[in-house]
């Protein structure tokens, strides 16, 4: 259920009905967060902006705090062993394109996706 509602909501996001969230770069608004995947996502991105590897520590749930301490060392191994596969794909999405290294791509389960990854590293 969760799965078809992250999809429904990526479709939408990609449509343009709906505003993407901004990103943060206050630690404070993350504290304030209610709902916990919202405050993983937070500290990850956060984490992502300021290049600060402790707030992974601050991230609850295992496969986003792998996530969050790949994107930091661009250890895409560290993708593998989330379990969801579209947050593992997510994974090895972002860390492809801030290693700068277009051969994680290959490891996107997901065609869509991974074509997407693929195309981000061709030359305008």
């Amino acid at each position: 259920m969760r799965r078809l509602l992250v999809l429904a909501l990526f479709v939408l996001l990609v449509s343009g009905c709906v505003k993407a969230p901004t990103r943060t770069t206050d630690l404070k608004e993350c504290q304030t967060r209610t709902i916990q995947d919202d405050k993983d996502n937070c500290y990850r991105e956060l984490a992502a902006s300021q290049g600060n590897i402790s707030l992974c520590q601050k991230v609850l749930e295992p496969q986003n705090r792998r996530w969050c301490t790949g994107l930091l060392t661009n250890d895409s191994g560290l993708c593998r062993a989330i379990e969801d596969p579209m947050m593992r794909d997510w994974c090895y999405d972002s860390i492809a394109k801030a290693a700068a290294n277009q051969s994680i791509c290959y490891d996107i389960q997901a065609a869509g996706q991974r074509n997407l990854c693929y195309n981000a590293f061709k030359k305008p």
